[in-house]
């Protein structure tokens, strides 16, 4: 009885270490969507209308409200993918989370948009390590995002 239940106090351990080091399954639509809508797809949605009627492009030609977008990538990815799954170094989209906010290159922009976390980015490393799966997720089509 005693060996019983030191044996489920250690599995249930086991199970909340490998839990809290991140061995689930990233969800696109549930974790990574999220971040994407609040830091990214105010700049980087298809072409729209703003509240004056001028047409609004978005940045780089980069658009991510679609899967083909965010594995493509915009205008400075035509010789690499904005999204390598399996290789985050190989994502642009990734490394320029990275980069000091006084970079050009830093992604979001400060002050354009909410910079993303420690844990955002360490979320969106495993998403991308892990293969970088959207589930069934396509595309988001409630747009335009102000």
């Amino acid at each position: 009885m005693r060996k019983n239940i030191i044996l489920a106090v250690i599995t249930g351990l086991a199970f909340s270490a490998a839990s809290a080091i991140g061995e689930d399954k990233v969800d696109f639509e549930k974790q990574i969507w999220p971040i994407l809508k609040e830091s990214c797809i105010k700049c980087h949605q298809p072409v729209y209308e703003d509240e004056r009627g001028r047409s609004r492009r978005p940045k780089a030609d980069l658009i991510m409200t679609n899967k083909e977008g965010l594995v493509k990538g915009g205008e400075a990815n035509e010789d690499a993918p904005n999204l390598t799954p399996g290789d985050p170094t190989k994502s642009t989209y990734y490394t320029r989370l990275l980069l000091d906010l006084d970079d050009d290159e830093h992604m979001p922009p400060e002050d354009k948009a909410p910079q993303l976390t420690g844990d955002q980015k360490k979320l969106l490393e495993k998403w991308i390590k892990d293969g970088a799966d959207f589930g069934d997720w396509t595309e988001f089509t409630d747009l335009p995002v102000k």
